[in-house]
């Protein structure tokens, strides 16, 4: 009975990766069984070399019935400007030299050509298929394509960066790498999956041996290599063809995921590459696979499917205990013992590595980047996302960090709970509930206080990219908990209003309304609507509200606005003017106008300017009365009052922005102040301090202190970084801004590797790498980001023209003057139907300018003289013009 064909596919290649003859007979008996005609069909692919994909589905064209051509290539001969050193690598559809190129450069290379006999047109597809995925990526893990071309005999060929290194295992065991430092090459190694996840490949067969360690200034440097099996998650592939069918069990057994085993290809994601980095830190942790490797490759195709899918590995310290005579070596090499290896492990990195290497794949992390997050939170002594979130667990990390606080905060957290439990019973046995639960809520309100303004505040971020911050699990648990309890109306309605504020510190606002709703209820129920309790929850409600942000119209804006100022007007009433609530609402108006200004004023439409100037004012006005109460009652010295103090110093920078040097200069003096009160009342890494420092580095960039605004930016960068984490919002739009300012003074190699960090780490900052990529004169790169950034923007206003323009500079950088003119023509028209008068910035580039510029640039490099001329009379008239309406505005 002929096997199926699958199973020839899938002991063929896994033979193929077998290199003794010895062990590879011995597992083709195991697999084969005593089926000889099975046999035999192996035996004649791999002796016709592996690569083919199955031998039963092959057109007749590439059905191997005779030994494939020898390599012709030998060392010294010459593939274009590449002279071959010697053979490196052969795989299925290709081999590896060792080349040296002689110019433009002289440097060493990788260079892999397709086999003589390989190159039919699938293998073709498979063969660019791989350059296009290294070409996609720009990561200093990732080994880059330095160039492509044909042989003389037509066979295709791409040149790679010559990674000089060990495998990542190999590493760290001769240099006996402890623990700390393999987790964190694992985690550069994370990030670099991350960034071929987000360019659309999925590698498919991460091992220690396809990531080479080098080293650069004496650090080591992971490199991730050999994207031959790699899958894009944009193109329609299938099994018709080599690209996918090399094999259909993709992959090395040990380090396979359970998807890739049941030969799932088409339903192969990242996740799979987040199992096999599971199996690597497990590697890394322990010295071995999770499963064993010789069992995997002695036994049987249906048996090695079986125990990937099914056999659960034990965790990493259950291995390392499980040791005898290697327990010695192994904690050796990680220069360490036995037992202190293992209490490293146990724990938080048993937890790690157990989610990453789960067989459901819905419970493993949803990506590289939250597994590298994670071992880093592990390094911090921060909670982990993957472990139950216990209260008592997130307590006891957070006594790693703040051992004084410890103490105070579980005991006040104990008599919450307990205060709680007894000052309703006490009321219920009372018969005078309405009364005592008063009295209780009243110090369950100040108790909650304390949590959310001491404990809460301490360790939250107070927005973070991924959402996953682990405070936000435990308030999501203690909502859900309050649901199904059956509380007293005002003891619920004060945690509900507690809950609310805490969401809205995590920027949680939609969860914040629910809570925040849900209290404004029962209060309204119980006290009434002038009640001064009820006043504070409806106020955090319409804090709530108004911070919500996203696509808005004009009505969204003004309902807003009603909402604070009926919200400060009726604190006003029920409570006092210089309430804390009253202020805190206020500040929140105060916030509103300047972000509302903002959110004008980058539009970049001159016709929306006035009206962003007036909220500005708006907010100053506001903030500036908020900042006055607070220092008459709270002194110079209190946080609130050095938060506001902050606030306006940063909207004094966005008001800078409508060419008033003076605001510039303002908000610096303030800042300054600011700045260096909270450095000594609050210290160095307290967040309000950390805010002043941004904000200041802000001022400093527009008035030109360049040097004084980076030196204040690294400070914020390394410290929120260890504070709040390195994937933190305000860790990532730090770097992001800093890359804008080497940017300015033209270093573009510092702005796009802090570019590509905050990028890689999920922050907003694309438009800066191509910025980046525009000025290295990085073309084909940069065109590459244009196309992606204008598919994701859509053809509308002027950010598209903007684009345009931008693309067109790069097709001219390429020589693609036609392509280039009809984009820059368009851009120009554009921009300029969507700029209403001239744009006054003199911190930022004129777009029109910006554009009329590329127009000259475009045809003086294609030889067109005429037009190059026409262009740049448009270009000094509009220089003219802007020049004397600048003098006019009192700007300069």
């Amino acid at each position: 009975m002929n096997a199926p064909k699958t199973q020839v596919d899938d002991i063929f290649w896994i033979a193929s990766e077998i290199d003794s003859s010895a062990a590879r007979d011995a597992y083709l008996v195991s697999a084969c069984g005593g089926d000889s005609e099975l046999r035999e069909r192996v035996a004649r692919l791999l002796a016709a070399q592996p690569g083919a994909r199955s031998y039963l589905e092959q057109p007749a064209a590439v059905i191997p019935t005779a030994a494939m051509p020898a390599i012709t290539e030998k060392s010294g001969d010459a593939i274009g400007p590449y002279k071959l050193l010697q053979q490196i690598g052969e795989g299925g559809f290709g081999v590896v030299y060792m080349a040296e190129q002689s110019e433009p450069v002289r440097r060493k290379v990788a260079l892999k050509i397709i086999k003589p006999g390989m190159d039919t047109k699938e293998v073709i597809a498979r063969f660019e298929a791989e350059r296009q995925a290294l070409a996609l990526m720009d990561h200093p893990n990732i080994a880059k394509v330095l160039d492509a071309g044909t042989t003389e005999s037509g066979r295709p060929y791409f040149v790679m960066e010559l990674v000089k290194g060990v495998p990542l295992t190999e590493y760290c065991d001769k240099n006996h790498l402890p623990g700390r430092d393999r987790l964190r090459l694992f985690i550069n190694v994370c990030h670099a999956i991350q960034h071929a996840h987000q360019k659309g490949v999925i590698h498919r067969d991460l091992k220690p041996s396809n990531i080479m360690v080098t080293l650069h200034d004496g650090k080591p440097v992971p490199k991730v290599i050999d994207f031959g099996v790699s899958k894009a998650l944009s193109q329609q592939l299938t099994e018709k063809t080599l690209f996918t069918a090399y094999g259909q069990m993709v992959g090395t057994p040990a380090y396979m995921s359970p998807e890739q085993a049941e030969m799932s290809g088409l339903d192969i994601d990242t996740r799979s590459d987040v199992y096999s980095l599971g199996v690597l830190l497990y590697e890394l942790l322990t010295g071995s696979t999770p499963l064993d490797a010789k069992r995997l490759r002695s036994a049987g195709y249906a048996e090695m499917q079986r125990i990937i899918c099914e056999e659960e590995p034990p965790k990493p310290s259950t291995r390392l205990t499980m040791m005898d005579e290697d327990s010695s070596v192994v904690s050796s090499n990680r220069n360490t013992d036995p037992t202190k290896l293992n209490q490293m492990v146990r724990g938080d990195l048993d937890w790690i590595v157990m989610k990453a290497l789960d067989k459901e794949r819905n419970r493993r992390y949803e990506t590289a980047n939250a597994l590298a997050a994670d071992v880093e939170r592990s390094l911090s002594e921060e909670p982990i996302e993957a472990r139950p979130p216990s209260l008592g667990y997130r307590f006891s990390k957070f006594s790693k960090r703040n051992r004084a606080a410890l103490t105070s905060a579980t005991l006040v957290f104990a008599a919450l709970l307990l205060g709680l439990g007894v000052s309703v019973w006490q009321a219920v046995q009372a018969g005078r509930e309405r009364d005592r639960v008063l009295v209780a809520e009243r110090q369950l309100r100040a108790t909650l206080t304390f949590l959310e303004e001491n404990l809460i505040r301490s360790v939250r971020p107070e927005e973070t990219l991924d959402r996953d911050l682990p405070h936000r699990v435990v308030l999501d648990q203690l909502a859900r908990e309050l649901d199904r309890q059956s509380l007293a109306a005002l003891v619920e309605a004060s945690i509900r209003t507690a809950l609310g504020g805490a969401y809205i510190s995590l920027g949680e606002r939609e969860k914040a309304r629910r809570q925040l709703a849900r209290a404004v209820e029962l209060r309204r129920a119980e006290l009434g609507d002038g009640a001064p309790e009820t006043v504070r929850a409806e106020t955090l409600d319409a804090i709530a509200f108004a911070l919500v942000t996203g696509d808005e119209q004009p009505t969204d804006t003004e309902s807003k606005e009603r909402r604070l100022l009926a919200a400060i007007e009726q604190c006003r009433d029920a409570l006092d003017d210089d309430d804390n609530m009253t202020l805190r609402a206020m500040h929140a108006l105060g916030w509103f106008y300047g972000t509302r200004g903002l959110r004008l004023w980058v539009k970049k439409k001159n016709s929306l300017r006035p009206e962003a100037r007036r909220r500005y004012d708006q907010a100053l006005e506001v903030l500036n009365a908020v900042l006055e109460r607070r220092r008459e009652e709270l002194g110079d010295e209190h946080r609130d009052t050095l938060r506001t103090s902050a606030a306006i110093g940063l909207v004094y920078c966005w008001k800078g922005e409508t060419h008033r040097q003076e605001m510039y200069s303002k908000a610096a003096a303030l800042l300054e102040r600011t700045l260096a009160t909270a450095r000594r009342e609050l210290g160095d890494e307290d967040p309000v301090t950390l805010e002043a420092m941004a904000r200041l580095a802000r001022a400093y960039r527009w008035l030109g202190n360049r040097e004084q605004a980076i030196e204040l930016l690294q400070e914020a960068a390394a410290k929120r970084g260890t504070v709040l984490g390195p994937n933190h919002l305000y860790t990532v739009s730090t770097k992001s801004y800093l890359a804008k300012i080497y940017l300015d003074l033209d270093d573009y190699p510092q702005a796009e590797r802090l570019a590509e960090i905050a990028y890689s780490a999920g922050g907003r900052s694309f438009d800066t790498l191509i910025l980046c990529k525009l000025k290295s004169e990085e073309w084909p790169e940069a065109e590459t980001m244009l196309l992606e950034k204008m598919q994701d923007t859509g053809r509308r206003g002027w950010v598209w023209s903007e684009l345009q323009v931008q693309l067109g500079q790069a097709l001219t950088g390429q020589e693609r003057f036609e392509e280039a003119e009809v984009e820059l023509r368009a851009g120009v028209d554009g921009i300029r139907a969507d700029f209403d008068e001239i744009t006054f910035d003199p911190h930022a580039d004129d777009p029109v300018l910006v554009a009329l510029q590329s127009l000259v640039e475009l045809y003086e490099a294609w030889g067109q003289q005429k037009p190059a001329d026409e262009w740049r009379d448009s270009l000094q008239r509009w220089e003219s013009d802007r020049e004397l309406a600048f003098e006019g505005s009192g700007s300069k």
